[in-house]
């Protein structure tokens, strides 16, 4: 018992060193600053972060405002207008609570998560073919996926809770499923569904599904498939507590489908090399998928195969179902549109009205092609002759490595292009508790507000501008209310401020009326609607007009709107009624 654990032990440490090299200086940063190698981390990453902090602080203090989160002030349910991430909790809420830092909290859940979702394919990979080599395969394979480290899972690090995957994977192959496999299948299942239910869940979900009615139509093993049926049926019974809020959301919002910052929908996959685009899944490196080739090939020409038929039948599976669900209903091959099978049932069930990016469903197809990596390179080392196998299957892995790293991080330029990484893995200081602004806010009452709303490009670019090597922050993003967000887990006072998938019918009216401030009936309808207390200005990201306002009000003084501080280039005013 206790070999076999330091076993997993001395992998995880090697998976844990390996994410540390891909993604330093973070690791030297830990508690104090965020990644961001795509500009959406800047706000999305904090979203992340803001409410995995607001769910723990309210589990600990009040649980029965768990739904009405510090947001969108005075909107109710605040915390449903974007994703819960509740399967993340486990890794997170213990280092919040222990420590007070949501930075260390943040990157300890996405960075251990990654380690631990390479481990666990690792492990997978070798119970299927007894090589410890061939796990080394598919736990690079995913760590060299540029989707987890560089695109989509930094921008939702809630989501990078993917470690459950690869065993629901390898309990769901079992054709004839024990207690001991339901025992561990349901709970691990649900497990990953809570991590995030738009899109990890379905990811989950329709292949179990799919599987369940495959093997019910087989009177062979009709009764694995109805077990396999209740698994799914119990996972979506744990999963019901969440829609339930998505869903009361969704009835007090009848045009929430409108009230978001982003477009809904996705451009058409371009078959076939769109599976493998930018922000795909399913992108993995053209090694992979040349080595997934050559031992699919040896696997079927070869009279004897050296690994497990049901391994092989099952990654493929999950493969081609992860490429088939990230495909969006309308598919384009050449000069021809192609509506695929979910196009009609959208018609009938409009499961795309919130989905608005189907290829993140991919994620099935990453852990399938992941563990056909190692199966592939276990097959072609089983044809290697005895004599010296071992130290010409290392020579292979350490190959196989060495050109997967290549095509991850300096691109390649065909059959499709990625342009090279940069240098250095992007990180961006965090707010902390030592920010002036928090620390001062901390002591207050009532709701906040901080302005600008949308600061203009020179002035976000000015406030980055110690950040090397990241894009611009353009005056449409949500930037400066995500960080609203993150700092007011340092105080959680109400904040008028928001940010998430989507917003409430009248924040945007408020926000206009937010932006006319300091006008004096713009702030007596916003005191009277939301009890404003607080009024924060970082004049250094407002327009010149703006400053000017905004500095002047400062020094002439008003009854409804004095200076409480001024924090360098940021004022703080306090809000009170007009004297009569």
């Amino acid at each position: 018992m206790i070999r076999p654990l330091l076993r997993i032990v001395g992998i995880v440490l090697v998976y844990a060193a390996a994410v540390g090299w891909l993604t330093w200086p973070l690791g030297a940063h830990l508690t104090t600053a965020l990644p961001v190698p795509d500009d959406s981390a800047r706000f999305d990453g904090l979203y992340s972060a803001w409410a995995l902090a607001w769910e723990s602080h309210a589990l600990v203090t009040a649980p029965s405002t768990l739904a009405d989160a510090n947001i969108y002030t005075p909107a109710r349910h605040a915390l449903f207008y974007g994703p819960t991430a509740f399967g993340a909790l486990p890794l997170f809420a213990p280092v919040y609570l222990a420590t007070g830092n949501p930075t260390l909290a943040a990157n300890v859940m996405y960075l251990g998560s990654v380690v631990l979702t390479a481990t666990a394919l690792h492990l997978v990979a070798v119970a299927w073919t007894g090589l410890g080599l061939a796990g080394v395969v598919a736990g690079w394979t995913v760590l060299t996926t540029r989707w987890m480290l560089w695109e989509w899972l930094p921008t939702a690090p809630h989501a990078a809770v993917l470690f459950y995957f690869p065993f629901v994977i390898l309990l769901a192959a079992d054709p004839s499923p024990g207690r001991r496999t339901v025992r561990w299948l349901l709970p691990l299942a649900a497990l990953q569904c809570l991590s995030d239910v738009t899109y990890v869940a379905p990811a989950v979900v329709a292949p179990l599904l799919v599987l369940a009615v495959v093997r019910v139509l087989r009177p062979s093993t009709r009764r694995a498939g109805l077990v396999l049926a209740a698994i799914v049926a119990g996972a979506v019974v744990v999963m019901l507590p969440v829609w339930v809020g998505h869903l009361i959301v969704a009835r007090e919002n009848p045009n929430l489908r409108a009230q978001t910052l982003w477009g809904n929908g996705q451009a058409p996959t371009v078959l076939p090399w769109g599976l493998f685009r930018w922000m795909a899944p399913t992108a993995v490196q053209p090694v992979v998928l040349a080595l997934i080739a050559l031992g699919g090939l040896v696997r079927v020409f070869a009279r004897d195969g050296r690994t497990p038929r049901h391994a092989w039948l099952h990654a493929t599976y999950w493969s081609l179902m992860g490429l088939a669900i990230s495909c969006t209903p309308m598919v384009v091959w050449g000069d021809q549109d192609i509506r695929l099978p979910t196009w009609f049932i959208d018609q009938w069930v409009p499961i795309f009205r919130f989905l608005r990016v189907p290829g993140r469903l991919g994620i099935a197809g990453l852990m399938g092609l992941a563990l056909l990596a190692g199966l592939a390179f276990a097959e072609c080392v089983a044809r290697l002759p005895g004599r010296g196998r071992g130290v010409v299957a290392a020579g292979l892995a350490a190959a196989m490595l060495v050109a997967t790293y290549s095509q991850f991080a300096h691109g390649f330029s065909w059959p499709f292009e990625r342009a090279p990484l940069w240098d250095a893995y992007p990180v961006q200081p965090a707010i902390g508790d030592r920010d002036p602004v928090a620390r001062l806010l901390r002591g207050g009452s009532g709701a906040v507000l901080e302005l600008p709303l949308n600061p203009p490009l020179a002035a976000a670019h000015a406030q980055l501008r110690d950040v090397p090597n990241l894009p611009f922050v353009t005056d449409r993003k949500p930037y400066l209310h995500a960080a609203a967000m993150y700092r007011s887990i340092q105080h959680w006072r109400p904040l008028l401020n928001g940010y998430s998938s989507y917003y409430p019918a009248d924040w945007q009216a408020r926000m206009r009326l937010a932006s006319s401030l300091p006008d004096a009936t713009a702030l007596a309808t916003l005191r009277s609607e939301t009890g404003l207390a607080t009024i924060v200005v970082h004049t250094a990201l407002c327009s010149p007009a703006d400053r000017g306002r905004w500095q002047a009000t400062a020094t002439a003084g008003r009854a409804d709107l004095r200076l409480a501080a001024q924090l360098g280039s940021d004022l703080v005013f306090t809000v009170a009624s007009a004297a009569p």
